[in-house]
């Protein structure tokens, strides 16, 4: 995945075209949302060696 079309896909109802994956466009928007509701975030990163994204979650210690 493009690393511009990296961050759209935390968009509400936001899908890539062309990727034949179904869903509505929530599950990362509703994750990142919470997230950052808990001062936490998700980084997506490119993995060559797994053929696709490495998506790294990192909340603050309680």
């Amino acid at each position: 995945m493009p690393e511009a079309a990296r961050e759209r896909v935390f968009e509400r109802f936001h899908r890539e075209l062309g990727t034949g994956v179904e869903g509505s466009g929530l599950g990362l928007a509703i994750v990142a949302e919470a997230l950052q509701q808990h001062g936490g975030r998700i980084v997506l990163d490119a993995s060559p060696a797994l053929g696709g994204l490495r998506a790294t979650v990192t909340l603050p210690a309680v």
